[in-house]
């Protein structure tokens, strides 16, 4: 199962534990330790004991204090039970805090009834020692399928200004994605991104940390996940072409009165276009149309005007090796839209799903990229 989004929530804050399993992520990691105050540690660990135990569709990772607190073996014992998928170890620095955390689980899983290495164990990186120690952290134990980077204490281990741009994380980042392959394992999960309103930036750092070899990305608020996904979701469908241009408003230098897309995958091929040229004889102004060619036939919906001269909206076409079929379509409800604003509401998938309008999205932003040069 791929990690692309993995979600944090506070292991002590109920109405977040119960909203979070529901936020699309693949992962989601109840927090013991940066969440939740020193007061509250020790109760916080039956709370997600209990809403891990509860059905739910993406795993479910319990975020432990670090080996260095009086609190991490307790954490353990508390949380390595049946329903718990895994084990998040923060600030590790060495292979021997994994074989240690490692030796306590097995014995943990025996004593409990659970198979032998049923809970995953997942390191994150966030010191300068970890930085040096990765190639060791990543063989350590079997246990430990893929790595985790955290950059918040990373840059503040080493004196660094974590900045919007994050050029100064792309040694650490090459380093843990090198070590992994390395070790075998499988490509790390990237840090979260902290700053919820830069989301230019956040959907950069995204594509970043996927174009340089991580699987996924750490989060922090239910809206990063969708992005997210989409992201590390592989596509199908490229951006061929793309062009925006004024061909007849030349008064209008800076007005773009034609774009066209093109469109290309391995099951078929689009082309987009919008422009600003409805001839003067049309009865109408503008016309929109949609044509679906196969190898067979074509379907074709002409929304505002048949040049063949009949009245009305939404005239089909439909044309086959055996027939040529008019179908006026004027008085049939259209409920795409009205399910598209349901799905907005309720977050529910019934127009389409999430992961194909965001992937629509970023192809056209794409486009829009491509096309501005």
């Amino acid at each position: 199962m791929p990690f692309r989004a993995v979600l944090f929530a506070p292991g002590d804050h109920a109405r977040k534990v119960e909203k979070v399993f529901d936020a699309g992520a693949d992962a989601v990691i109840l927090d013991l330790e940066d969440a939740v105050a020193v007061a509250r540690k020790e109760a916080a660990r039956a709370q997600v004991v209990a809403a891990l135990a509860r059905p739910r569709r993406p795993l479910g990772y319990v975020r432990v204090n670090a080996m260095s607190t009086p609190f991490c073996f307790g954490d353990i014992q508390a949380v390595a039970v049946p329903g718990v998928d895994g084990i998040v170890l923060p600030m590790v620095e060495a292979a021997d805090q994994l074989k240690t955390v490692d030796w306590l689980l097995a014995n943990l899983e025996r004593e409990r009834g659970l198979e032998p290495g049923a809970i995953d164990l997942l390191p994150i990186v966030e010191t300068a020692r970890g930085h040096r120690a990765l190639g060791e952290i990543a063989r350590a134990t079997p246990r430990v399928k893929r790595l985790a980077f955290g950059a918040g204490d990373y840059t503040l281990d080493l004196g660094m200004r974590w900045t919007l741009a994050e050029t100064e994380l792309a040694p650490v980042r090459a380093a843990i994605v090198m070590e992994s392959r390395a070790a075998g394992i499988e490509p790390p999960i990237d840090t979260v991104f902290v700053h919820l309103n830069a989301e230019a930036e956040f959907l950069a750092s995204v594509a970043n940390v996927r174009d340089i070899g991580f699987q996924g990305k750490l989060c922090i608020h239910p809206k990063q996940v969708g992005p997210i996904i989409a992201a590390f979701t592989p596509s199908e469908a490229e951006i061929a072409h793309a062009e925006i241009a004024n061909h007849n408003n030349p008064d209008h230098p800076n007005f773009d009165d034609f774009g066209e897309i093109v469109l290309r995958s391995p099951k078929g091929h689009g082309y987009i276009r919008l422009d600003w040229y409805t001839p003067d004889a049309l009865p109408n102004w503008g016309d929109g149309r949609l044509t679906i060619l196969g190898t067979e036939g074509y379907i074709e919906l002409r929304k505002y005007v048949d040049i063949a001269g009949r009245e009305g909206t939404d005239h089909l076409f439909l044309v086959n090796k055996t027939r040529c079929e008019y179908i006026d379509c004027k008085d049939v409800p259209i409920t795409y839209f009205q399910a598209l604003m349901t799905d907005i509401r309720d977050r529910s998938e019934t127009a389409m799903k999430q992961s194909h309008a965001f992937e629509v999205t970023r192809l056209a932003l794409l486009a829009q990229q491509m096309a501005s040069g």
